[in-house]
């Protein structure tokens, strides 16, 4: 391969040694005006990739002991990130199909949950869901749920990177039977697992904000500040959840939440479907971040969010699957399919 400097003067091909050479398969960096290369080579050392070529570009390199991939007719690119997932809801992946949200969630979901959730349980339906996910193309994900001790185990015994965040709502909830210890318990995961691993992010995710109480969202707003970590919550995924608000605080939930301090550059907020202008604009001007989740949307009939508004404005867009039991998969590519299709539509 010959390489020129500024000055149009070649300049030999660095030698590599590498230790893992991933052959043959088409290679997408995602670096701006690059296209795909085509029957790529990948070269590793030390765990980080030293160079990128084209399968006839082999030239200067030193590597008869490599350990060789082949990874012909396979796509090679950076890992997927899951932005909204409850991993271990594979245990309830098809349960109570076809039902409106509230519905789905306090008659099926809630009960289900308190029946069958555990330490075991959680750990194993995560790690489900973890190797789906790997399957699939992601190697990041953005979780909230309860026993999120056994969350964290399964993403190590798996090897992906995640924010693992404590589930908080004020009732009764696994593994937290008291209500009013929701944010004791949060808070002692962070601090258990909190620069532990090089993998892990700790968090908290609120439920919603109709499922926490203005004093909970505030607290947890305050701890995650204290740690300098992200708060994840479910932000006007019905109309039912945003007339809610309304009747109970004059505003819509955006304004309600930017009221109370929540709308900022630290807050993830999952779904975002019933979103009026004024809203868009609060997540705008307050750095807030948003996930879509399409499917999950379409298939709890929650609605359409407004996404190409949100992003002509520039606000940052992650996409996620939400959960197996609002979903049916954790697939990232078919999300992105969803979302390009749906977006056509609307």
């Amino acid at each position: 391969m010959t390489v020129l400097n500024v000055a149009g003067q070649e300049i030999p091909s660095r030698i590599i040694s590498p230790d893992l050479i991933i052959k043959g398969g088409m290679i997408v960096t995602m670096v701006e005006d690059q296209g795909p290369i085509m029957e790529g080579n990948i070269f590793v050392t030390d765990g980080r990739i030293t160079d990128t070529r084209g399968e006839s570009e082999t030239d200067n390199i030193h590597g008869s002991h490599a350990e060789i991939i082949n990874a012909e007719d396979a796509i090679i690119m950076p890992g997927l990130i899951n932005g909204h997932t409850h991993a271990a809801m594979t245990l309830f992946r098809g349960l109570a199909d076809d039902l409106p949200l509230k519905q789905w969630l306090f008659e099926k979901i809630f009960p289900a949950e308190a029946k069958f959730l555990n330490q075991d349980t959680v750990y194993w339906g995560a790690l489900l869901g973890c190797l789906e996910m790997i399957a699939s193309g992601t190697t990041c994900f953005i979780d909230g749920y309860f026993f999120q001790d056994e969350t964290v185990r399964a993403a190590h015994d798996s090897g992906l990177r995640a924010l693992i965040s404590q589930g908080v709502i004020d009732f009764p909830a696994p593994g937290v039977e008291d209500p009013e210890k929701n944010l004791v318990v949060a808070k002692e995961f962070i601090e258990r697992w909190l620069g532990i691993s090089d993998l892990i992010m700790p968090g908290i995710f609120c439920h919603s904000p109709l499922t926490c109480s203005e004093q909970t969202l505030k607290d947890a707003w305050e701890i995650s500040q204290q740690f300098d970590l992200p708060l994840q919550i479910h932000l006007s995924e019905t109309s039912d959840e945003v007339n809610e608000i309304l009747k109970k605080t004059g505003k819509r939930p955006v304004h309600y939440l930017d009221q109370i301090g929540l709308i900022n550059d630290g807050l993830i907020a999952a779904h975002a479907v019933h979103l009026d202008d004024r809203e868009i604009e609060c997540l705008k001007e307050n750095g807030a971040k948003v996930v879509h989740v399409p499917e999950s949307n379409m298939k709890l009939g929650s609605g359409v969010a407004r996404v190409l508004d949100m992003v002509r404005l520039g606000i940052p867009i992650g996409l996620g699957t939400d959960g197996c039991s609002s979903n049916n998969n954790l697939d990232l590519f078919q999300e992105m399919d969803t979302a390009a299709k749906l977006s056509k539509v609307f």
